[in-house]
C-alpha cells in the first residue's frame, strides 16, 4: 500500500504543471489556460475541466465532442490551439470561485508529459447593499430613530449583502468606535456573502442627536460604504438656573430669566412667586448641539418694596422626570427711601444736646444723601452743632441747642433709586440763660468830661435785666433797652452815664445780667480809663561827677495815656541832643537821663519835660552837675625839620580840668627856647600848648625828644616821646676797588647813599662820564630803590670808569670816587664752506668747512667747536689732548690709547661729551683718509679752524656752524652755513585715509614718503595695475567708488634728481547692505493659492545673510510652515554691482490647517532684514500682507419659510465671508431678484412667488450658493365641471391649493355629502342619476390647513341632463327619478332620526380620558382648544414637511412636541438642523441686522 502511494506521488509530480491564480468580478470574462504539447507528447485523446470535484467541460478531438457541463453550462467556451486548450468563462458569476484543473489524456503516456494543470479562480464583488435595521427588522437607514429614554438599551443591526468576500464591518457612534457582534452567511446558490453586525448600546445623554454609522470596507471599494441613522434620546433636564441678575427697582418693570439645559423633550417650566406678585411669562426653546433643549422662561412683573428679599423659585420637568428640578433665588428690589421722623413737641434748655430720631428703610441701604430740615430750610451739615450720618437711622444730634433751633424738623433721605422726605415733623422749643454779658470796649474818658458806658446782655430767652456795681462816691444815671433778635433770643442794653476825675482811672466797673431761667447772674467787668496830661517830678540839689563816669538823673512821670508822645531833657536851658549817643533816656513813666562817659561840658543845670496826647508837664525842680577831669592826652606835633633851618616843635595837652602845665626833655647840646598857651574848649575842658624852637643838624635826626603835662587833680604827669625827623640831602660813596670780569659775566657796582628822606627821587650812574640808560635789559637796579648797579652779561665795551649820583627832595650829591672795570671776552668767529654750491649724494664729493676768527679778548683761538643743526659734532683739538699733555709719557701710545683715539673719530667723540655721530667721513687738518694708519699727532696737532668732510651723503645735509674758545671761554656760535646734499625721494608707503572704502563713497589714498628727498618731491606718480593715473599730488581721491575701483595702486615720489622707490596698496571695496530688490508696500495673496512668494535681494560685501520676520516673530529655517530659498549672485562689473544674496520666502500650505492661509489672520506684516554689520547699519523692508479668499461660511437666516398667501414675509438675510468683501445676489428661477444681502418682499406674498430662491455670494475668487425654499400656502380654489355618462351626470370638482392635503365635501339644498376623492389629483366626483331630483344647485367645498376656500357651484338644469338624450330615455329617467326621490325622502328621515340619537349620546364614540392631562386642557377636554391647534405649524397637514416651518411668531410658536397631550412627537425631519440654524441666527446675528433693510425677528 505504501509503495503504491509513493509511486502515485512521484507520478503526479511528474505530470503536474504550475498552479495559476485568477481573480475576477461578476460580469468579467476570464481565460483559464491549459497548456498542451502535441509536438513532444503527441495527440491527446480527451481534455476535461473540473471545478473542484465537478466536471464543467469535456472535450475530445477524436470524438469531435466539446460541451460545457454543470454550473458553467453555456457560459463556458473552450479555445483549442496546438499549444493550449484554454477555458473561457463569460460572464463570470460569484459562484464560479474555486480550484479549476484541466486533465489531459495523451494517447502516448510514455513521454512523461504534464497531464494536469491547476488554476485558482477567485471571484470578488463589492457589497450591493448596506442597511441598518431595528429590532423589528425594519430598515431605518437615513432616519432619525427614537426617541429612546436615557439609560435604555437598544439593539441595531447592520446588514451588508451581495458582496464577496465578506467585507470588514465597523460601527461608530458619534466620534466613538463601538464593537458589534458580527455573523456571516453565504448564499450557496449565488455565492454572495451577507454580513450582519448586531450592536447593543446603552444610551446616555451624549448619544442624543448623535449619528450612528455602520461602515463597510472592501478590497475593491475605493471608498468605504456608510449607512447612518440619527439617534434621538430623551434625557431629563440637567440644570435649572435663574440668572444671577435678580435685582430690580420698585415700580419699574423687571424680567427674571430661568434657563433649563439638557432636557429632551423640552421641559415645562413653572414659577413660584410671592402671592402679591402679578406676572407674565415669555418662553422659548432652542435645540443644542447635543440634541437636547435649552428652554428659557422669562418672567415679567413690576416689583414693589415688599418683594425685596422674597424668594422666587423656577422648576422644570419633562416626560421622563419623576420630579421637577428647581433653582431658587432671592429677589433684590431696590426702592427709594421710606422716611419717618418721630412726632411730638420737646422743650430743652440751650446748651443741652438734642437728638431727633429718624428711621429710613431703603434698598440699597447705602444712602447717598440724608438731609435734615428746620422750618423747611435744609440744615448745613458742615455746621459743627449739627451731626447726622448717612445710615438707616440718621438721627439728628444738635449740640449744644440754641434758642434759634426752635421750630419744626423733618428728615429726607436718598439713594441711587430716589429720594423721599418724612411726612411728619418734630417741634422743638429752646429756653436760654444769658449767653454773654459784655461791657463795651475802651472805657476811656477825659477828666472832668461826661462819659457813657454801655453793657449788653445777649442770647437770653426770656429777656434779662442788668445791674451796675460801681464805687459809692460815683454819681451816675442808667438807661436800659430790650430787643428781640433773629435767632429768637433777647438782647438787653444798659447805658451808665457819669463825669470822671483822674482818681477814677483804673477803677473797676461790674455789669450783671439775670433772667428767669438763671440761678445766678452773668457779669462782665472793666476798668475805667480816665486820661490826663503828664505830672513830672525829679531829684533836686547838686552832684559832682568825675569825667568818664556814667551819670544817671531820674525823672518820674505820671500820665494817662501812658504812651508819652514826648520826653525831653534840658541842660542849662537847652534841649539835650537826642542824636548824641552819650545821652539816652526812655519815653515812659521812668524817663531817667543816662550820660555815658561824662565830660566837663556836661556840667550845669538839668530838668525834664513830658507830653502825651492830652497835654504836657515839666519838673519844677532843677539839678546842678559839676564835672572834673585829668589831662586826657599829650601829643608832640611838627617834629620834622631840615638840617640848618629853624624849626618849631609843639606839645599839646588836651582835656584837663583845670588846665595843665607842660615841661620838655631834648638831646644834649641842643639849644632851644619854649612858649606856653592855655585854651578853653566847647566842652569846658582846657588845652595847654607849649612850642619849642630849635635849629637842627643832620646829626639830630632820629634823636629823642619828649614833653610832660600835669594839673591839680593829677598825681603823675602824662608824657609823650617822639624822634626828630631831620631832613638832609644824600651823602654818596662808592667802592674804591677796581674790577676785572669776563664778558658775559655779571658784576655789581655798589653805591652807598645816606639821606633823609631815603626815598630818593633820582639815582644816576655814569660810565666814562656818560650817563648810563638803566632801562636797558642788561642793567639791573641803579635806581632810587636800589642804588647799586648790576651789569648782566658784561660786554667788552662795558670796560671803563663808573661813579653814581643821588637826589632827594632836599638836594643831590655824587660820589667823590669812581671804580674802574676791565672786560675780557671769548672770540667771535664766522664759518664758510668750500665748495659753496650744493652737492649731490650721487657725486661722492668732499667738503671743507673753515672757522675764521673775527674778534675776542684776548684775540686767539685755543679750541674750535663744530656744530651741525645746532648739535655739537666735534671739538678741535680733541679734548683728549689735554690728557696727553698731563701724562707726558710715551705710554700714551699703547694699543688701548690708540683704540680710544679711534673712537674719537668724527661720529664718536669723548664719552659723555654730548658730541653726536654723523658718520666716519669727517677728517681734520691734513685730510688723511681714515682708512690709513693711526697718527697720534693727527688728533692734537691740528688746525682747529678747518673741518674736512669726506664722501658727503645726505647724512651731512644740514646747517653747520662753529664757535671758538680763548681764556675768556667759548665764544658765540657763528651764523650757520647750509650744506645742501641733494638725493632722491625715499621709499613710498600708501595709506588709506578712510577705515573702509565703501561703494558709492569716496576714499583718499595718501602716498607717504619715508624721506621727501632733496629737493623735496614736488609730484608723485600714481599707477593702478599697469596704468598710469593722472593724479600727481600725494593724495589720490577716488569718488563714487564702484566695483571696478578695486585693484593694486602704486605711487612714488619724484624730485629734480628723478623718481624714488615706490610703494603699493591693494584697495578692497566694501558694499554695505543695500536692497537690490525690496518688498512692495503691500502684497495681496489668495489664501489657497500655492504659487505666491516674497523675494528680497541685498547687495553686500562681505556677503551677508537675509532673515525673515512675520510681524514680530522671526521665521526660522526649521519652521515647516515656510520655505526659504537663498541664492548668491556674483559681482557684475559692467552693472557696477557687487555680489548679492537673494532670499525667497514661500508658504508651505501642506503644513497649514486646511492647506491654506489662516483667514483669521488676514492682515499681517512680513519683513526681510539684514542685521547691522561692521560695514553698515541694518536694513529692513516690509510689506503689508492682505489675504484674500473666496466666499465661505455662508449664513442664511432660514432655509425654509412657510407662509400664507397675502401675508408679509419677514426679510431673509444672507451673508458670507470673503476678501475682497463678496457681493450678494438673490435669484429666483435663474433671474436676479436683488443685489442686496436681504431678500425683502415689499408687498404681501403671492403664490407665484413661492419656490426656491438662491443666494449667490461671490467675489473675484469664487462663488458659493445657498438656497431657501418659500412655501406659499393658500386656501383652495375650485371649479366644477360635468360630463354625461350613460344614465349619470358626473360632477367633477377640481381644486388648486397648497398644501394639497385638502378635504372635499358637497352641498345641495343645505345638505352636505361626500364625493369620490382622487388620490392622485385634487378632484372630487359626484355621480348623479339623471332624474328630476338631481336638478338644482351644487356646491363644492374644499379646505386645507390654511382654511376653507370659497365654494364653487354649478346649476344643474334639466336641459343639461337631457342634452343629447331621446324622448324615451328621458321618460324612463323621469320615472326613475321619481322613485329615487321617494327613496331619498325615506333615507333623509332615517338619517335625521339617527343623527338626533347620536346628538343625545354626546356625538362621537366614547374615548377613555388620560388621567394625566396637560394643564392647558380644560376639565372636560381630551384635546386642546382648536385655537391652540390654529397656532401649530402642522395644522391641516397629512404628513410633516421636509423642512421646519418658519412661523412669523418665531420663538412664540407652539410645537407639536409641547406637553399638551402628554404625547411626545419627534418633530419633522431635519428638525435639529433647522432649529440649530434658527438658534444660531438669533444668538449671533442680532448685531448684523443693521445692514438689512428691515429688522429681523
Amino acid at each position: 500500500m505504501h509503495f503504491l502511494f509513493l509511486f502515485l506521488t512521484a507520478a503526479v509530480q511528474g505530470v503536474l504543471g504550475e498552479v495559476e491564480e485568477v481573480t475576477a468580478k461578476p460580469g468579467d470574462d476570464i481565460l483559464l489556460s491549459c497548456p498542451v504539447n502535441t509536438e513532444v507528447c503527441g495527440d491527446f485523446h480527451s481534455l476535461k475541466w473540473y471545478r473542484e470535484d465537478s466536471r464543467v467541460y469535456v472535450y475530445s478531438p477524436l470524438a469531435q465532442f466539446s460541451n460545457g457541463e454543470g454550473a458553467l453550462g453555456e457560459r463556458g467556451t473552450l479555445i483549442v490551439t496546438n499549444t493550449s486548450a484554454d477555458l473561457k468563462i463569460f460572464p463570470v458569476e460569484l459562484r464560479d470561485e474555486g480550484e479549476y484543473r484541466c486533465e489531459i489524456t495523451y494517447l502516448d503516456i510514455s513521454n512523461n508529459c504534464p497531464v494536469v494543470h491547476f488554476t485558482d479562480v477567485r471571484t470578488v464583488a463589492a457589497p450591493e447593499s448596506l442597511t441598518i435595521v431595528d429590532s423589528n427588522d425594519e430598515d431605518i437607514t437615513g432616519q432619525v430613530v427614537g426617541p429612546y429614554a436615557e439609560g435604555s438599551e437598544v439593539a441595531f443591526s447592520c446588514q451588508s449583502g451581495g458582496g464577496k468576500p465578506e467585507p470588514a464591518m465597523s460601527w461608530m457612534f458619534g466620534q466613538e468606535i463601538v464593537e458589534g457582534e458580527t455573523t456571516v452567511s453565504e448564499d450557496t446558490e449565488t455565492g454572495s456573502v451577507t454580513v450582519t453586525s448586531l450592536l447593543v448600546v446603552r444610551l446616555d445623554r451624549e448619544h442624543s442627536g448623535a449619528a450612528l454609522t455602520c461602515r463597510v470596507e472592501h478590497e475593491i471599494l475605493d471608498e468605504p460604504l456608510n449607512a447612518q441613522i440619527q439617534v434621538d434620546v430623551n434625557v431629563p433636564v440637567s440644570s435649572v438656573s435663574i440668572a444671577a441678575e435678580v435685582s430690580g427697582q420698585a415700580g419699574v418693570d423687571m424680567r427674571i430669566t430661568c434657563t433649563t439645559i439638557g432636557g429632551r423633550p423640552a421641559p415645562t417650566v413653572f414659577w413660584i412667586m410671592p402671592d402679591t406678585v402679578q406676572f407674565q411669562l415669555e418662553e422659548s426653546s432652542s435645540l443644542l448641539d447635543d440634541e437636547t433643549f435649552e428652554s428659557i422662561s422669562k418672567m415679567m412683573f413690576t416689583p414693589s418694596s415688599e418683594e425685596n428679599t422674597k424668594e422666587v423659585s423656577c422648576q422644570a420637568i419633562n416626560d421622563i422626570m419623576d420630579e421637577a428640578l428647581e433653582d431658587r433665588a432671592e429677589l433684590i428690589i431696590e426702592y427709594a427711601p421710606q422716611v419717618n421722623v418721630e412726632e411730638g413737641n420737646t422743650t430743652v434748655t440751650a446748651g443741652d444736646e438734642v437728638t431727633i430720631e429718624c428711621e429710613v428703610d431703603a434698598n440699597p441701604a447705602e444712602l447717598s444723601d440724608v438731609q435734615w430740615f428746620h422750618n423747611d430750610i435744609a440744615l448745613d451739615v458742615n455746621e459743627d452743632r449739627f451731626e447726622w450720618e448717612n445710615t438707616a437711622t440718621p438721627s439728628l444730634s444738635i449740640s449744644p441747642a440754641q434758642p434759634g433751633d426752635a421750630g419744626e424738623y423733618s428728615c429726607s433721605a436718598g439713594n441711587k433709586v430716589g429720594q423721599a422726605r418724612s411726612p411728619l415733623t418734630f417741634r422743638l422749643l429752646v429756653t436760654a440763660a444769658v449767653n454773654s454779658v459784655t461791657i463795651q470796649d475802651g472805657l476811656t474818658g477825659n477828666e472832668d468830661e461826661e462819659m457813657t458806658i454801655v453793657c449788653t446782655a445777649e442770647g437770653a430767652s426770656p429777656a434779662a435785666s442788668i445791674d451796675w456795681i460801681v464805687t459809692e462816691e460815683l454819681i451816675f444815671e442808667v438807661e436800659e433797652e430790650i430787643q428781640l433778635m433773629a435767632d429768637g433770643t433777647f438782647e438787653t442794653t444798659s447805658r451808665l452815664k457819669f463825669t470822671p476825675s483822674k482818681e477814677l482811672n483804673e477803677l473797676e466797673v461790674t455789669c450783671q445780667a439775670l433772667n428767669d431761667v438763671m440761678a445766678e447772674a452773668l457779669e462782665d467787668k472793666a476798668e475805667l480809663n480816665i486820661i490826663y496830661p503828664p505830672i513830672v517830678t525829679m531829684e533836686e540839689g547838686n552832684k559832682t561827677v568825675d569825667t568818664g563816669e556814667e551819670l544817671i538823673i531820674e525823672c518820674i512821670i505820671d500820665a494817662n495815656p501812658r504812651n508819652l508822645t514826648l520826653v525831653q531833657w534840658y541842660h542849662n536851658g537847652n534841649a539835650v541832643d537826642t542824636n548824641d549817643d552819650r545821652y539816652q533816656w526812655d519815653t515812659n513813666e521812668l524817663a531817667s537821663l543816662s550820660i555815658n562817659h561824662a565830660e566837663a561840658a556836661d556840667s550845669g543845670e538839668y530838668y525834664c519835660l513830658a507830653e502825651n496826647a492830652v497835654g504836657q508837664g515839666r519838673s519844677e525842680d532843677i539839678l546842678n552837675i559839676d564835672i572834673i577831669a585829668v589831662v586826657e592826652s599829650v601829643m608832640i606835633e611838627h617834629e620834622a625839620g631840615t638840617a640848618g633851618e629853624e624849626m618849631v616843635i609843639t606839645c599839646v595837652a588836651t582835656g584837663g580840668h583845670p588846665a595843665a602845665a607842660i615841661t620838655w626833655t631834648v638831646p644834649e647840646m641842643v639849644i632851644y627856647s619854649a612858649e606856653e598857651e592855655v585854651q578853653i574848649l566847647e566842652d569846658e575842658s582846657f588845652v595847654t600848648i607849649s612850642k619849642l624852637t630849635v635849629t637842627p643838624s643832620a646829626e639830630e635826626n632820629e634823636k629823642k625828644v619828649s614833653c610832660q603835662a600835669i594839673n591839680d587833680v593829677m598825681n603823675e604827669p602824662v608824657e609823650y616821646e617822639t624822634e626828630l625827623d631831620i631832613l638832609y640831602k644824600p651823602i654818596v660813596s662808592i667802592e674804591e676797588e677796581n674790577k676785572t670780569v669776563t664778558a658775559g659775566d655779571q658784576v655789581t657796582l655798589v653805591c652807598l647813599v645816606d639821606a633823609n628822606p631815603m626815598n630818593l627821587s633820582l639815582v644816576e650812574w655814569y660810565h666814562n662820564e656818560d650817563l648810563i640808560d638803566d632801562n636797558e635789559e642788561r642793567y639791573e637796579d641803579g635806581n632810587p630803590e636800589a642804588p647799586s648797579l648790576t651789569i648782566k652779561a658784561i660786554l667788552p665795551e662795558d670796560a671803563g670808569d663808573y661813579y653814581c649820583l643821588a637826589h632827594n627832595h632836599v638836594g643831590q650829591s655824587r660820589s667823590n670816587m669812581s671804580v674802574s672795570l676791565q672786560v675780557i671776552y671769548p672770540p667771535e668767529v664766522e664759518i664758510r664752506k668750500d665748495p659753496t654750491a650744493p652737492v649731490s649724494e650721487e657725486d661722492d664729493m668732499n667738503v671743507t668747512l673753515h672757522c675764521d676768527l673775527i674778534g675776542g679778548n684776548p684775540l686767539e683761538l685755543v679750541r674750535v667747536s663744530w656744530f651741525m643743526n645746532g648739535e655739537l659734532i666735534r671739538q678741535l683739538p680733541d679734548p683728549h689732548c689735554d690728557q696727553l699733555q698731563q701724562l707726558e709719557s710715551e705710554e700714551i701710545f699703547d694699543e688701548e690709547f690708540i683704540s680710544e683715539a679711534g673712537d674719537y673719530e668724527v661720529g664718536s667723540g669723548v664719552d659723555d661729551s654730548g658730541i653726536i655721530d654723523i658718520g666716519s667721513g669727517m677728517e681734520m687738518g691734513s685730510a688723511v683718509n681714515p682708512d690709513g694708519g693711526v697718527n697720534v699727532n693727527y688728533l692734537c696737532d691740528v688746525d682747529p679752524t678747518e673741518l674736512f668732510l669726506q664722501h658727503v651723503t645726505r647724512a651731512f645735509s644740514g646747517h653747520f656752524s662753529c664757535s671758538g674758545s680763548n681764556m675768556a671761554g667759548e665764544g658765540p656760535v657763528s651764523e650757520s652755513v647750509d650744506l645742501d646734499v641733494l638725493y632722491l625721494p625715499g621709499q613710498a608707503v600708501i595709506s588709506q585715509e578712510e577705515e573702509e572704502a565703501q561703494k558709492g563713497g569716496s576714499v583718499t589714498l595718501q602716498c607717504q614718503l619715508e624721506d621727501q628727498g632733496n629737493p623735496v618731491a614736488k609730484e608723485y606718480i600714481w599707477t593702478k595695475g599697469e596704468d598710469i593715473l593722472a593724479e600727481t599730488s600725494a593724495n589720490l581721491t577716488l569718488h563714487n567708488i564702484a566695483v571696478d575701483s578695486q585693484g593694486n595702486f602704486s605711487c612714488a615720489g619724484v624730485n629734480d634728481l628723478g623718481q624714488g622707490e615706490g610703494g603699493s596698496l591693494q584697495l578692497i571695496v566694501f558694499a554695505p547692505q543695500t536692497f537690490v530688490q525690496s518688498l512692495p508696500e503691500t502684497s495681496t495673496f489668495v489664501s489657497h493659492d500655492t504659487d505666491f512668494n516674497l523675494q528680497c535681494e541685498v547687495e553686500c560685501f562681505p556677503l551677508c545673510s537675509i532673515q525673515w520676520m512675520k510681524d514680530d516673530e522671526v521665521i526660522t529655517l526649521d519652521d515647516d510652515r515656510y520655505f526659504i530659498e537663498e541664492e548668491i549672485t556674483p559681482e557684475d562689473v559692467e552693472a557696477n554691482q557687487f555680489q548679492s544674496v537673494s532670499s525667497k520666502l514661500s508658504w508651505n500650505l501642506e503644513n497649514l490647517p486646511d492647506n491654506k492661509l489662516d483667514h483669521d489672520d488676514l492682515n499681517f506684516t512680513v519683513s526681510c532684514f539684514v542685521e547691522e554689520t561692521e560695514i553698515g547699519a541694518g536694513i529692513s523692508s516690509s510689506t503689508e500682507i492682505e489675504i484674500e479668499y473666496g466666499p465661505e461660511n455662508l449664513d442664511i437666516s432660514t432655509t425654509f419659510v412657510s407662509i400664507e398667501e397675502n401675508e408679509r414675509i419677514q426679510p431673509i438675510f444672507c451673508s458670507g465671508e470673503g476678501v475682497p468683501e463678496p457681493s450678494v445676489v438673490w435669484k429666483f428661477n435663474d433671474q436676479e431678484v436683488t443685489a442686496e444681502n436681504t431678500l425683502d418682499f415689499s408687498e404681501p406674498i403671492k403664490r407665484k412667488q413661492g419656490g426656491d430662491y438662491s443666494c449667490h455670494v461671490s467675489n473675484e475668487h469664487g462663488e458659493e450658493v445657498v438656497n431657501v425654499t418659500i412655501d406659499v400656502l393658500y386656501k383652495p380654489e375650485c371649479t366644477i365641471d360635468y360630463t354625461l355618462e350613460e344614465e349619470e351626470v358626473v360632477l367633477v370638482c377640481t381644486a388648486e391649493a397648497n398644501p394639497q392635503d385638502v378635504q372635499f365635501w358637497w352641498e345641495k339644498d343645505n345638505i352636505t355629502f361626500d364625493g369620490q376623492n382622487s388620490e392622485d389629483t385634487l378632484e372630487s366626483l359626484v355621480r348623479l342619476k339623471i332624474m328630476n331630483e338631481s336638478i338644482g344647485t351644487y356646491y363644492c367645498h374644499v379646505s386645507n390647513s390654511v382654511g376653507k376656500g370659497e365654494p364653487c357651484m354649478i346649476e344643474l338644469t334639466e336641459w343639461m341632463m337631457t342634452k343629447g338624450l331621446s324622448e324615451e330615455v328621458i321618460v324612463i329617467l323621469i320615472a326613475v327619478a321619481g322613485s329615487v326621490i321617494v327613496l331619498l325622502i325615506i333615507i333623509v328621515i332615517t338619517a335625521c332620526l339617527y343623527c338626533g340619537e347620536r346628538k343625545e349620546k354626546g356625538g362621537k364614540a366614547n374615548m377613555k380620558k388620560n388621567k394625566s392631562k396637560s394643564p392647558l386642557l380644560k376639565d372636560d377636554q381630551l384635546h386642546a382648544d382648536s385655537s391652540f391647534y390654529e397656532n401649530l405649524p402642522f395644522k391641516g397637514l397629512k404628513s410633516p414637511p421636509k423642512q421646519v416651518l418658519d412661523d412669523p411668531k418665531s420663538d412664540m410658536m407652539d410645537y407639536a412636541d409641547a406637553d399638551y397631550l402628554d404625547i411626545y412627537a419627534n418633530g419633522p425631519l431635519k428638525y435639529r438642523e433647522a432649529s440649530e440654524k434658527n438658534a444660531t441666527l438669533r444668538r449671533k446675528k442680532l448685531e448684523e441686522r443693521k445692514a438689512v433693510k428691515s429688522e429681523l425677528l
